[in-house]
């Protein structure tokens, strides 16, 4: 036997719109945190393109003030052209980097001085002489047609900020440097230094005074002393018991030979390529030339000694020599 089931169709209820209100507030907290992301990120890059455009304008405004200082004429006012040039310099370089910079407002001068009871260094602004200039950069006019109108945001509105206020400032200044000049045109502070006074103070006197002064500078100069040292160059040393060590130190226009057996022959070749022997025969000695070849500057020396034949060993005053030395 069938049977049948009768169902009563199903109601739909009417939809009480609870999600829109819901969606509202969803949205409201995506726009705070697009807010919070984009607008973020636009008001560092701005921030940053201020910096940039008044740290470059405050050094080429400083700068303006040094030349000022120099180019100024006798009895013309420093302060004065190192100020409209400044400025002038301040606003070309700030519109150079796409900032507006307001002469009037924006490009400030001062003074800074060292205080020694602090131990820093203060700024006195508006107070000349002008050593220190500072140049700042606005955006904070409400007027959103002006060129330093507050910076839009793209998602502020939202939060109920649809602009924001920036301002960026950099300061530069000319650091002053003291520099002292003795002029003696009397003479009386070098004269007991020269060597042209030796015949009237004596060599010794002479160089105690260029000792005092070598000493007053405190030079770096490493080893060296400032005691006279000469190139002295060692030979080759012997292969027998027959042959001579030999040791050659130039003087300039003399030279001093010593060597571990009797030295035979000197031959020395000074600088305008002649040469001059001396037959010695001592271990030892100092030799320069004479004659024609008087106080001329010796270049190479051949020393022959011992069992050595021909010119003997050969010694040369040259940059390689001193080097190795």
């Amino acid at each position: 036997m069938a049977s049948t089931r009768n169902s009563s169709p199903h109601v739909l209820q009417p939809r009480r719109g609870v999600f829109i209100v819901l969606a509202a507030f969803v949205m409201i907290v995506l726009f705070a945190f697009l807010s919070l992301g984009l607008d973020s990120g636009l008001i560092a890059m701005e921030q940053t393109r201020l910096q940039n455009a008044v740290d470059a304008a405050a050094l080429a405004a400083s700068q303006e003030i040094t030349s000022a200082v120099q180019n100024a004429s006798d009895g013309g006012d420093p302060n004065s052209i190192s100020l409209a040039h400044a400025k002038e310099m301040a606003v070309d370089v700030a519109n150079r980097n796409g900032v507006y910079v307001n002469p009037d407002r924006d490009v400030i001068f001062g003074k800074r001085t060292y205080n020694e009871g602090t131990g820093k260094w203060d700024i006195t602004w508006n107070e000349g002489p002008f050593n220190v200039v500072k140049v700042e950069a606005h955006r904070d006019q409400p007027d959103m047609s002006a060129r330093d109108s507050k910076l839009p945001l793209a998602f502020g509105w939202a939060v109920g900020t649809p602009t924001i206020d920036l301002k960026a400032e950099a300061i530069a200044f000319v650091e002053a440097r003291d520099m002292v000049v003795v002029l003696d045109f009397s003479g009386s502070m070098n004269d007991d230094s020269r060597y042209s006074s030796i015949n009237r103070l004596g060599q010794d006197a002479i160089e105690a005074n260029m000792v005092d002064i070598f000493n007053s500078m405190n030079p770096n100069v490493g080893d060296l002393s400032f005691d006279q040292e000469y190139l002295t160059i060692v030979g080759k040393p012997p292969t027998s018991n027959a042959a001579p060590q030999n040791e050659v130190t130039f003087k300039d226009r003399e030279v001093y030979v010593k060597s571990t057996k009797t030295i035979k022959r000197v031959r020395l070749y000074f600088d305008n390529g002649k040469s001059q022997y001396f037959y010695p025969n001592s271990k030892s000695g100092t030799f320069a030339g004479s004659g024609s070849y008087n106080n001329r500057r010796i270049d190479r020396v051949y020393v022959r000694a011992g069992n050595a034949t021909g010119n003997g060993e050969e010694f040369r005053d040259t940059n390689d020599a001193v080097e190795e030395a």
